[in-house]
This record gives structure tokens, C-alpha cells and sequence, in this order.
């Protein structure tokens, strides 16, 4: 009765604002009345070095593939499929190696989505979804951002008084038994965004929950990605993630800019909890010959969030560290764009570990 009362909660308390959402960013090529579809590709060349390792060198590709069709004015589906390893809920790269074998497939999301007519803003849906929260900054303090749950979300968007209101709730499923306690996340987020002189505000708060974590085994692997492990290798706290996050969008000069905070706090455990992350976005890769240059800090206590979900590219994919990351993007024409990035990362926040990763990307939309 507890789980049937929490679904109706969230399922009337919120869903996506817009109608097709497959994640941000994407360039839809409509095929018809009915089919819309898009997709991308990226190439990356990767250094690594990690204290007393050789340094490493890897190659990898990401490739996604989305289709959404229009079963009715309230009514579609979403189908995505991507690349990558399949023991792996966070990335899609799919690095080369292997004596030139094929590479796999894999389902990424598969979603039916209802946007009532007659609650604007209102999207309910269910399925393997994209995730339903924001992510200020493109910071990943929480969830990675190729990280696609299952189960159900709600998404609510309203103005209210020149202030947009937002809430986004969901319900998954982490583990299902057929004996003992299944592992579930619910989540809610809620935020008002509102322009002051210059700029557009955003202030969010979010709660996540993962209930039955405590004395499960680690949702995928064995390893603990960071997180305290008790002596039979299962998880010795559990996880009640309690966020704010706020940024500002506006201009400097002809510049856009971007500034960002988020913090978290995981309130089932009384020691090493917290985590936080900021930095800042100047310019946008929109047109061609547009640029932007990004900077962020992260730190991320040993059992601040669940870290096998948290960031990959993190320490490794790993909680307790902290990392300084900046990137340079250049937009080279309309659907093709280059990127430079560099991570300073310390493992283990105890140990101090140096962690360096130098990146590469090309990217085009399909």
C-alpha cells in the first residue's frame, strides 16, 4: 500500500515539460507527420596517467541512434539505441580494441510518453527513460548524465507571476528479488527559474532515495565505486541524497555565460556525506564559429551519493575525490564540433592520488 500510495503521489505531483524529449541537444530530422529521428557520433582520442601507472592511451567511440513517433496529440514513443559495453549503466564509449571485432548495440531508452491536453507542461512516462532531474551545469554530481533509469517519471513546468515553477519526480527500479527486499529510487525536484536585470536565476532543491541500499550488494560489479563497503562486500550505509543547486544565465559583453553551484548532502550517514561542485560555461557552441570555454570543481565525500551512478569520467568513476576540469569547444560548421578537455583529478580524498586525463573530442549530429 506504501508503494502504491508514493506512485500516485508522483505520478500527479509532476513529468517532462516538453512533449519529445530525448535529452539535450539533439538535432531531430522530421521524417513525417509521424516519425521524427536524429542521432550523433563522437570520436575521442584519451591519455591517461595515474601516479605510479604507465601512462595510457585509448581510443573510443560513442554512437546514438533516436527515433520518436507520434501515436497521438497526447500520446508518443521513444526509442534510443547507443554504443558501449554492456556491463555498464553510465557509458556509452565503446573503446576500440578487441583484434578488430564488431561492436554491440544496446538499447538505451525505450519510453511511452503522455502530455495530457488538458494540464499544459504535465508529460508522464514510463519505460527506460532519460533522466527526469536537471543537472545544473552539466556537473553530474549525482547522476551521470548517460545514465538512463527504469520505471517512471513525471515532469510539471508552469509560470507563475513572470516565475517558472518546476517539479520532477520519479519512481525506479534499482534491483528486483524474487526473494528479500527489492532496492527502488524515488526522487522529487522542485525549482523556481525567474530573470533579474541581466539575468535568468534558477534555484532547485531535490531528493533522492534509495530505498533497500543498506546491506545490498553494489547495483552492478562488486566494487563499491568509492562507497563504504561492509565485511560481506555489501553496502554499509544507505543512500538519502538531499541537493540544492542554483545558476545564472546571461551575458558579458556579447559572450553568454553561464555560472553554476551544486551541493549535496547524504543524510543516512553521519560521516564523509557531502559533496559539491561549481565552475563556469563563457560562450556557446550554437552556430558555426562559436566557441565556449568551460571550468568546474568537484568533490565528492566517500559516501556523499551512490557513486557507481555518479559521473564515470570522476576520479576514474569512483566517489571520494575531487577534480579540476576545463574544456575549449569549437563549433566547425553546423552539426560538427571539436572539444579539448584536461581533468586534474585526486583519488581518494585520504590518499591524495594524482589522476590526469587529457581528452579529444569530435563530435557531429546526425
Amino acid at each position: 500500500m506504501k508503494r502504491l500510495l508514493m506512485l500516485l503521489f508522483l505520478l500527479l505531483a509532476a513529468s517532462p515539460s516538453h512533449a519529445i524529449d530525448g535529452g539535450a541537444g539533439w538535432h531531430w530530422n522530421k521524417l513525417n507527420d509521424t516519425f521524427q529521428a536524429g542521432g550523433d557520433f563522437r570520436y575521442r582520442n584519451e591519455g591517461i596517467k595515474e601516479a605510479s601507472e604507465e601512462f595510457r592511451y585509448r581510443q573510443k567511440i560513442r554512437m546514438r541512434g533516436i527515433m520518436a513517433a507520434r501515436l497521438s496529440d497526447e500520446l508518443h514513443f521513444i526509442t534510443r539505441i547507443g554504443s558501449g559495453p554492456s556491463d555498464s549503466p553510465l557509458s556509452m564509449n565503446q573503446q576500440l580494441d578487441g583484434g578488430f571485432t564488431s561492436k554491440p548495440l544496446w538499447i538505451d531508452v525505450a519510453s511511452l510518453c503522455w502530455s495530457p491536453s488538458g494540464i499544459s507542461g504535465l508529460t508522464l512516462a514510463g519505460g527506460k527513460l532519460r533522466t527526469p532531474f536537471r543537472d545544473t551545469g552539466a556537473l553530474q554530481l549525482i547522476f551521470d548524465s548517460d545514465i538512463s533509469p527504469e520505471g517512471m517519471s513525471a515532469k510539471y513546468h508552469v509560470t507563475f507571476a513572470e516565475t517558472g515553477l518546476f517539479v520532477n519526480a520519479g519512481t525506479f527500479v534499482v534491483d528486483e528479488r524474487s526473494e528479500g527486499r527489492d532496492v527502488q529510487l524515488s526522487g522529487v525536484q522542485a525549482g523556481a527559474e525567474r530573470t533579474v536585470g541581466a539575468f535568468a536565476l534558477t534555484l532547485g532543491t531535490s531528493y533522492y532515495h534509495y530505498l533497500g541500499a543498506k546491506g545490498h550488494a553494489p547495483f552492478y560489479g562488486s566494487s563499491g565505486r568509492g562507497n563504504a563497503l561492509d565485511s560481506e562486500g555489501n553496502y554499509a550505509h544507505g543512500f538519502e541524497e538531499f541537493e540544492l543547486f542554483s545558476d545564472a544565465t546571461g551575458r558579458i559583453g556579447r559572450l553568454p555565460v553561464k555560472l553554476f553551484v551544486d551541493g549535496v548532502m547524504n543524510r543516512a550517514v553521519n560521516d564523509d556525506n557531502l559533496g559539491i561542485g561549481t565552475g563556469f560555461t563563457l560562450g556557446k557552441c550554437k552556430s558555426q564559429g562559436d566557441f565556449e570555454c568551460h571550468y568546474e570543481y568537484k568533490r565528492l565525500e566517500k559516501n556523499s551519493v551512490a557513486g557507481i551512478f555518479a559521473d564515470s569520467s570522476f576520479v576514474g568513476g569512483s566517489s571520494d575525490g575531487k577534480r579540476h576540469k576545463v574544456s575549449f569547444g569549437y563549433k566547425f560548421a553546423d552539426k560538427i564540433q571539436g572539444k579539448l578537455s584536461y581533468q586534474h583529478n585526486t583519488k581518494g580524498l585520504a590518499n591524495g592520488e594524482a589522476y590526469h586525463v587529457m581528452q579529444i573530442d569530435v563530435l557531429c549530429w546526425l
